[in-house]
């Protein structure tokens, strides 16, 4: 009988999600979350209350939705506020440059 190695760490989707904590962008701590279409979403390390993003614990790590008034957060929800609407070099936050007109 082959013996199973003790030292194998077992990482988790929840590891796995938030095993690269950084912006790929400007460097800072991010925390990671899906939504339910399955896309991750970078938010802000502390909570905010004027966040837009409700957060829950789940199997898999931690779930994610966008609040809304007709969907309005629920007390069992963290609220988070998206990291890519206040990151210096997102392309929402950058100043955009002109493109310049060609004469033809």
């Amino acid at each position: 009988m082959q013996e199973i190695p003790t030292e194998v760490a077992v990482v988790t989707p929840s590891e796995q999600l938030n095993a690269d904590k950084k912006c790929a962008r400007c460097g800072r701590d991010v925390l990671w979350a899906r939504l339910a279409s399955g896309i991750a979403i970078a938010l802000e390390l502390q909570p905010d209350p004027r966040g837009v993003v409700a957060v829950v614990p789940a199997r898999w790590g931690l779930a994610a939705r966008l609040t809304t008034p007709a969907k309005p957060r629920q007390p069992y929800e963290a609220p988070y506020y998206p990291h890519l609407s206040i990151c210096e070099r997102s392309p929402l936050t950058t100043q955009r440059v002109p493109m310049p007109r060609l004469s033809l």
